[in-house]
């Protein structure tokens, strides 16, 4: 075999380890996030598990998983995947930080924002209804970039009103929203394509997803209205369940 040859073939190889290890990340992190959401019945959790799954469904799209793998016979799923995929990640985002961040209350300004993010979502999905795929594909692009800007901002906003779990969230993700940045950057040429370039929006959205459940756990021990025999999992504002250490969920009053 050709030295050039071998080294493309061991390319490949480190490709789809390093892509098996980050969708075995997304599989353990959605399973255990939907076993909360069983034991303690909160829409939090089913947001985020949706959210999840979209983003590992994003990445296997746009590395050529889906085509391959998923949906070989199907032109209209290669088409349209490309775009109504990440379509999806963006709605179940946009859900989840409402809810978590529960902006409604806390930051009535950055809800209208997060809501005008989830229209342009929607005119990215009609006009892929309409098959202009070309404009269609570089809004859903745009979308997410700037959506993943404000999002920062709108936890950093609520995170100054003394909100601390908007704190937490600002960690977590901000180091996956700007990775959707330099994605997006790299896509319309304005970023060279290189390694980093190519594995951030894997490894801004495998840090994401395991560090909230650190930042979450941190908080639920160290937080405030935490009962001394078990942890809140969620923000108090949102929630009043508590789930002790022995897995038995218990509900209390507000």
């Amino acid at each position: 075999v050709p030295s050039h040859d071998r080294g493309v073939f061991e390319e490949l190889i480190v490709k789809d380890l390093v892509f098996g290890l980050y969708i075995g990340i997304i599989i353990v992190m959605a399973i255990y996030n939907l076993f909360i959401y069983i034991s303690v019945r909160d829409r939090s959790y089913l947001y985020y598990v949706s959210y999840i799954v979209f983003v590992g469904l994003t990445q296997v799209v746009l590395q050529g998983y889906g085509f391959k793998y998923l949906w070989p016979n199907s032109v209209w799923l290669v088409m349209q995947s490309t775009f109504l995929v990440p379509l999806f990640n963006g709605w179940t985002a946009i859900l989840f930080v409402k809810n978590f961040l529960n902006t409604k209350e806390n930051y009535k300004k950055g809800d209208i924002i997060l809501n005008v993010i989830f229209i342009f979502y929607t005119i990215c999905l009609v006009l892929s209804l309409l098959e202009e795929f070309y404009w269609a594909q570089n809004l859903v692009q745009v979308t997410a970039m700037v959506g993943s800007v404000l999002t920062i901002h709108i936890a950093y906003e609520i995170g100054k009103r003394g909100y601390r779990p908007a704190i937490y969230f600002l960690i977590a993700w901000s180091i996956f929203l700007l990775s959707i940045v330099v994605f997006v950057l790299r896509n319309f040429n304005l970023l060279p394509y290189n390694d980093f370039t190519y594995y951030a929006l894997q490894i801004g959205s495998a840090t994401q997803e395991l560090y909230p459940n650190i930042v979450y756990s941190d908080f639920v021990t160290h937080g405030d209205n935490v009962s001394n025999k078990g942890v809140r999992l969620l923000p108090p504002a949102r929630s009043n369940i508590i789930l002790p250490i022995n897995g038995d969920a218990i509900v209390t009053g507000k």
